[in-house]
């Protein structure tokens, strides 16, 4: 009635066997296609490039009289400084990148924030 274990754990390998050579054959087909052309018409990043930067997500958000930035329904609160204060109704870079880091800067300067997640701390109904 039951298969041994011996039985199952080989029907298991041969699944797994094949499942990974499907896979590798069905990206090579439909994914590794050989190039036009030989040429290679990449060029090297220069030293005052920053690839960071250039992939980074960034948008212009509007400073509260708060000091708090809002961006994609997360507040950022700016930590109080007399140059922080002189941003108050205008608009500053929030730069996400890739990995997940946030930067938030003026005038090509970084700002120092904290993040206060109004999803989180915003709970109707519940004490504490």
């Amino acid at each position: 009635m039951f298969e041994s274990s011996s039985a199952s754990q080989s029907i298991f390998v041969s699944l797994e066997f094949y499942a990974s050579s499907f896979t590798a054959a069905y990206n090579a087909a439909r994914f590794a296609k050989p190039p036009k052309s030989v040429f290679n018409a990449h060029r090297p990043l220069r030293d005052d490039e920053d690839v960071d930067a250039i992939l980074t997500w960034r948008v212009l958000r509007k400073v509260s009289d708060s000091l708090t930035v809002l961006n994609d329904r997360v507040i950022y609160l700016l930590e109080e400084t007399e140059a922080s204060r002189k941003l108050i109704g205008r608009y500053i870079d929030v730069g996400e990148y890739p990995d997940g880091r946030m930067k938030i800067q003026a005038n090509g300067v970084a700002l120092p924030y904290l993040p206060y997640d109004k999803l989180f701390r915003n709970r109707p109904g519940r004490r504490g």
